[in-house]
């Protein structure tokens, strides 16, 4: 993995949201740890809504397979009516997250994108969110 990827994790406890930012590049293997890293966060734990956060990307270099491969993936959080949303800030990033949005609308029928991460917040009915940083209750 490269040094100047790095994610950060949040959690609302109050609304049940779990919030994943991530920072620096995104490259199809960078995607994919993302993916596979949030995944395993969400599914050991009751959440009622996640949002993943591409607002800080510093470079956005994923091809369409990569996007084919995490569409054709069933989730491994099995509450498939969680509403998840995607904060994808630029024309590329948004372009690249309705793609795999329409690709995966089999697996994943609750997957919302958005511009921003305020629209997130309102799409998912919190006016004003409380996160802490979030710590598994298992080692990953």
């Amino acid at each position: 993995m490269n040094g100047n990827i790095s994610f950060d994790f949040e959690f609302d406890p109050e609304n049940k949201i779990f919030h994943a930012k991530f920072h620096g590049p995104v490259t199809d293997e960078s995607i994919k740890y993302f993916y596979d890293t949030i995944a395993s966060r969400v599914s050991a734990n009751d959440f009622r809504a996640s949002i993943a956060d591409f607002s800080e990307a510093t470079a956005f270099h994923v091809t369409l397979n990569t996007i084919r491969e995490l569409a054709a993936l069933r989730p491994a959080d099995p509450e498939l009516s969680r509403p998840r949303v995607i904060v994808a800030p630029t024309n590329l990033i948004f372009g690249l997250a309705r793609m795999f949005q329409i690709i995966g609308q089999a697996t994943r029928p609750n997957l919302h994108v958005v511009r921003k991460l305020p629209e997130a917040f309102a799409f998912l009915g919190v006016a004003a969110p409380r996160f802490q940083p979030f710590t598994p209750r298992f080692p990953i």
